[in-house]
């Protein structure tokens, strides 16, 4: 049912494009552009060019990092792009495919935290419909969204095992717990800084709601998964920064989300 509900939304959002599906992007601006970051990290995954330095705005150096570089997403398109699909294809299917992850996502937090079955489906469907999440899919970097979930199913997983209040013996031992962490945050953060950044805030609240149950070694592992996912996120870090550096006007300050009220 989650996934039936999750489909129909996302393609009642798409509605406009479905004639025109592998040639026509979802939005105009950020859903083109969108669809051309996909199609070149896919190239240069493949071996067709390098990764940084995309073809456009030439001669300037590190121009995929102008913006999101959506290299946690590219790479999962790929079968798409192997059955033949256009960029902006890959760009509409994702917006299915990311709507289908995120409920799933939603619905199993909510299973692990409340374990009732009815609770969890709403929990989902609030996830992936409505206006905020319609908003959301205008930009595919903040549509996936799974990670902010599965960070917190996991810590309470964690911490619930180290309490003794639920042995969970479906899931793996704590120290593959921690590496699924690190790969949610990784991985989010491989999608959208953006994403790093509420991924970070939303274990710092688990964190501090399950402190007592995670004990100091729950937190210590909790703490590595971070840091790992983190560094995975910080190799990408340098051609942002070298632009903040060669370039006047790249950085944004507070001021200037004004224009976006």
């Amino acid at each position: 049912m989650v996934v039936l509900v999750a489909v129909g939304v996302s393609l009642g959002w798409l509605r406009d494009v479905l004639p025109h599906w592998g040639t026509r992007a979802y939005t105009r601006g950020d859903g083109q552009f969108q669809a051309w970051t996909i199609d070149w990290v896919q190239g240069a995954l493949l071996g067709h060019h390098g990764l940084w330095d995309a073809g456009i705005y030439h001669p300037s150096p590190r121009a995929l990092a102008f913006s999101d570089h959506l290299l946690g997403l590219a790479p999962l398109l790929l079968p798409l792009r192997a059955l033949g699909l256009s960029p902006a294809g890959q760009l509409n299917t994702a917006i299915v495919l990311g709507t289908v992850v995120d409920a799933l996502a939603a619905y199993l937090l909510v299973r692990v935290v409340v374990r009732h079955r009815a609770a969890a489906v709403v929990g989902a469907v609030a996830f992936v419909a409505g206006p905020f999440p319609h908003q959301l899919s205008l930009q595919l970097h903040m549509l996936w969204r799974p990670a902010l979930p599965i960070v917190v199913a996991l810590v309470w997983v964690l911490a619930d095992r180290r309490s003794g209040r639920a042995a969970w013996a479906r899931f793996p031992s704590d120290r593959w717990l921690a590496v699924l962490l690190a790969v949610a945050v990784g991985w989010q953060g491989l999608v959208s800084f953006y994403g790093a950044v509420l991924v970070g805030l939303v274990l710092v609240l688990v964190v501090f709601v399950r402190a007592g149950d995670l004990g100091w070694p729950g937190l210590r592992l909790v703490g590595l998964a971070a840091l790992a996912g983190a560094a995975a996120v910080a190799v990408t870090l340098p051609p942002y920064l070298a632009n903040a550096r060669d370039y006047e006007g790249f950085e944004r300050t507070l001021a200037d989300t004004e224009a976006f009220r």
